[in-house]
């Protein structure tokens, strides 16, 4: 709720005199304050969002964002597949969250020269309910990969409707997919779901089998490969940790 963060931060700036804000959450949010924030010289530490909005040195001076932007991990994504020939040659399709967060999706997309078959999107608090109309779309559309820029709880919806209509493409999810909220419960109605992360967190997933390839400096960004659920599987519970696969 930007309005309650707008009153929340100035409570902390001007009753509780913050010398800095920590790791704010949420684009929405945090675009409420940090015009605010910088002017008055504070240290914004670690914005816990991939919004490119954040990532501007000359116009918010003292926000220092924590993850790479979503147009950056896009670019990666776009590398992963199509350095991958198994991955590169299947028909490729995008399935996003409407607003800033797919805007940049798409942008760093076209930067690294990757096209798709079918677009789909949904909005924000959409995910209350099945994504049937989307994956629909995709299943007909003869998608075999779907790359997905969302948050946790519309992961585990979109995997779910697509369990349900026995779509099983190879799907491409953002950090943020499990990264925020430990508890997703992804319901695979016996339907396996092959799933490649560009920050997957795996090592506590039941019936996961986590490879690494290549070899990576320590400053190279990490990526993970995971299959997740088995043929008899009702349900994959998920509780992320932090994954050391490399590219």
């Amino acid at each position: 709720n930007p309005a309650k963060t707008k009153s929340a931060t100035s409570e902390l700036i001007l009753r509780e005199k913050v010398f800095a804000i920590f790791g704010a959450l949420g684009t929405p949010t945090h675009s409420a304050v940090v015009a605010d924030i910088n002017r008055r010289g504070i240290p914004d530490v670690f914005v816990n969002t991939g919004s490119s909005n954040f990532d501007n040195p000359s116009k918010y001076p003292t926000t220092f964002p924590y993850f790479p932007s979503y147009v950056v991990e896009s670019k990666v994504m776009a590398y992963y597949i199509q350095s991958d020939a198994d991955l590169n040659e299947k028909k490729r399709c995008l399935f996003y969250q409407d607003g800033e967060f797919g805007e940049n999706a798409e942008k760093g997309f076209n930067a690294a020269g990757m096209k798709f078959a079918t677009t789909v999107s949904y909005f924000s608090g959409q995910q209350v309910a099945p994504f049937t109309s989307q994956i629909t779309k995709m299943k007909s559309e003869g998608c075999e990969l779907v790359v997905f820029f969302g948050v946790t709880s519309a992961t585990a919806q979109m995997l779910g409707t697509a369990a349900r209509a026995a779509f099983r493409p190879t799907w491409v999810v953002t950090w943020i997919t499990l990264s925020v909220g430990e508890e997703s419960i992804m319901d695979t109605s016996s339907v396996p779901v092959r799933c490649e992360s560009t920050a997957v967190r795996t090592s506590s997933i039941s019936a996961a089998n986590v490879v690494s390839s290549g070899r990576a400096r320590p400053s190279q960004r990490r990526i993970s490969r995971a299959t997740f659920g088995s043929a008899d599987a009702n349900s994959v519970s998920t509780t992320p940790r932090v994954n050391s696969a490399p590219i």
